[in-house]
């Protein structure tokens, strides 16, 4: 849990900065590794704060999605699951996130998306993608995100990954390199 946290701090730290020098851009999208180099990750920010991205580890190598925003959960709720809408302009589909805490800057919660292979399907080829979060009462909340340069990002740090590579996703020079 504390490599998660240490993760999902360095994607917000390194989205919402400038591009960080071991930073690669793909469209809206970046991808980096983890401070502590155990992760590799493909992340979007969007104008409200709020963060989606897929985080892979470099030592299981298994990729999970991620959502980060600022609606609280529990995670000792043995209920902390909620269902999500996600929309984008190739369909629709209804996902669930799990719970994994709040971030070290106490604001900011985490989720895993659980369906992931379904998520991956409805972004197949779509520009954007909006999550529908029921709220307390009747309410909802949407998050939208941008996924201009997502499928290569992703697939760079899915890739960085598989290789075992964590300083190597993100080369600053400008000679060829195989990843």
């Amino acid at each position: 849990m504390r490599a998660l946290s240490i993760i999902v701090f360095s994607l917000t730290h390194l989205l919402v900065n400038d591009v960080h020098a071991a930073e690669r851009r793909f469209g809206d999208w970046s991808v980096g590794t983890s401070e502590d180099e155990g992760a590799t990750f493909a992340a979007t920010m969007n104008d409200s704060g709020s963060l989606f991205g897929e985080v892979c580890g470099i030592a299981d190598k298994k990729c999970f999605w991620l959502l980060a925003y600022d609606v609280k959960c529990d995670l000792d709720d043995a209920k902390a699951r909620y269902p999500i809408l996600a929309n984008t302009d190739r369909g629709a589909t209804h996902l669930t996130l799990e719970c994994l805490g709040p971030m070290s800057d106490g604001g900011t919660y985490r989720y895993r998306i659980v369906e992931w292979s379904t998520l991956e399907a409805v972004l197949k080829d779509s520009s954007r993608v909006g999550f529908a979060l029921p709220l307390a009462s009747d309410q909802f909340r949407v998050l939208r995100f941008s996924n201009d340069g997502r499928a290569e990002a992703a697939a760079t740090a899915e890739a960085a990954a598989v290789k075992g590579k964590s300083g190597g996703t993100c080369a600053t020079s400008v000679r060829d390199e195989t990843l």
